[in-house]
């Protein structure tokens, strides 16, 4: 049995363009808006004033970054709210450690360290889900919030992107890792149709792990047993730990249901001496 060892670099860098990573974050937004307009239609104001309202010391527009954003970012649901949308970009911005990019191009390629990244998506996403407290409470939050993240997962199932084996699955896991560079990992095909997958440390964990796990976890790591499906409707997850949760580590094990009809998630021991 073969494993692949990949570890997080601390002073990583991914390359990615600031108009992309704004707009996956508008994205992400406008997605929810729309979720809770539909199921909430009599709170749906009280949530827009809630976005981000808490945020201090936001990145201030400047001539230069106010016109290019709207250029590339014209929206459905946020061109007619100008205060929300400068207030949704700023805080993009401000998470993203705007300050250090700011002479940079916002449509070209360009080298971002690993730790910017991950608090742009981690803080953005937190606090837009935390900001529907203001119209539910806790425990219907993170009830919400793993529907809408499955619910998200499901419409990008497309058959055009499905895998034909794990073996192919792993070898996107290993690329994508690599070039992430946030998270410490061991994986390997423990057996025909059966890939493993632990985590021994994940930056995304990290970097939210004074906040509530419960909403990090439903937020970012629920949807990963949809998310198998998206690889192969044939593949199915299995995990018990996570690190979000405030496990040592994160027990991923996908399955092949062609090759096994009958699930076993791996024994305790054997995550214990898997290295």
């Amino acid at each position: 049995m073969e494993k692949i060892y990949i570890k997080l670099d601390e002073k990583g860098k991914i390359k990615a363009k600031i108009a992309d990573m704004l707009k996956n974050c508008l994205d992400a937004e406008i997605l929810l808006l729309k979720k809770v307009k539909k199921e909430y239609p009599d709170k749906y104001n009280l949530f827009i004033k809630s976005i981000f309202s808490d945020i201090k010391e936001l990145i201030k527009f400047n001539k230069l970054i106010n016109s290019e954003v709207i250029n590339l970012l014209s929206y459905e649901y946020l061109k007619d709210k100008p205060e929300l949308f400068k207030r949704s970009v700023s805080t993009a911005l401000k998470f993203l450690n705007f300050s250090k990019y700011e002479d940079q191009p916002l449509e070209e390629e360009i080298e971002v360290d690993m730790i910017d990244f991950v608090k742009l998506y981690d803080f953005f996403e937190y606090y837009l889900a935390n900001s529907l407290l203001s119209i539910m409470s806790g425990e219907e939050l993170i009830d919400f919030y793993k529907k809408f993240n499955d619910e998200v997962t499901i419409s990008r199932r497309d058959p055009k992107n499905y895998y034909e084996s794990l073996e192919e699955v792993m070898k996107f896991f290993d690329r994508i890792i690599r070039a992430n560079q946030n998270q410490d990992v061991i994986m390997c095909l423990e057996e025909k149709g059966k890939f493993i997958l632990k985590v021994e440390r994940c930056k995304w964990a990290e970097v939210l792990k004074d906040l509530n796990p419960e909403i990090s976890y439903a937020m970012l790591c629920y949807a990963d047993f949809e998310r198998a499906k998206n690889y192969n409707p044939n593949f199915t997850l299995t995990r018990t730990k996570t690190i979000m949760q405030g496990n040592d580590f994160c027990d991923f094990c996908y399955h092949d249901t062609r090759v096994h009809k009958e699930i076993k998630h791996p024994a305790p021991d054997y995550w214990k001496n898997l290295d």
